[in-house]
């Protein structure tokens, strides 16, 4: 079902613009914004474009964290953190560069970033649902506790 799915999403577009899409990691870009780059304020957590699988999400979540608990797994179950992205985070230019230099860091040509972010926009301006093309945020990752001074 997974592969059937993915061909619809990916169908429309052209060969140069799905590559693209993976070589500029498009399919990162929503998620490096909220964890490396947001101010930490997570407090408006949603789940879906309109905030419609908010109360499951959610719920599943609960459940897992009740799961490790029940389970008596060494460490703090309360380190679990569930975030939103999206892709819309992308439409705003301040966030995307910000967002680019910390991926693209060991480049020191300011022009190459605005570029790509240039680049970036229109090719999400080209995606079916622009910036809520559901392959912006389609994938999920866990990773370690992350302070202030570690995104940089």
């Amino acid at each position: 079902p997974s592969e059937k799915w993915l061909h619809e999403q990916t169908k429309s577009l052209s060969n140069e613009d799905l590559s693209n899409f993976f070589d500029w990691y498009l399919h990162v870009l929503p998620f490096a914004y909220k964890l490396y780059v947001e101010n930490n304020e997570y407090d408006d957590e949603y789940f879906g474009v309109n905030g419609e699988y908010t109360t499951e999400i959610q719920s599943i979540h609960r459940r897992t964290e009740d799961f490790w608990t029940d389970s008596r797994v060494d460490g703090d179950v309360g380190e679990i953190s569930l975030f939103c992205a999206h892709g819309s985070d992308l439409a705003d230019r301040e966030k995307l560069v910000q967002t680019l230099h910390l991926l693209f860091s060991d480049s020191n040509d300011e022009s190459s970033i605005e570029d790509l972010a240039d680049d970036i926009q229109e090719l999400i301006q080209r995606l079916p649902g622009r910036y809520n093309y559901p392959l912006l945020t389609f994938n999920a990752f866990a990773t370690d506790a992350i302070g202030p001074d570690e995104a940089s």
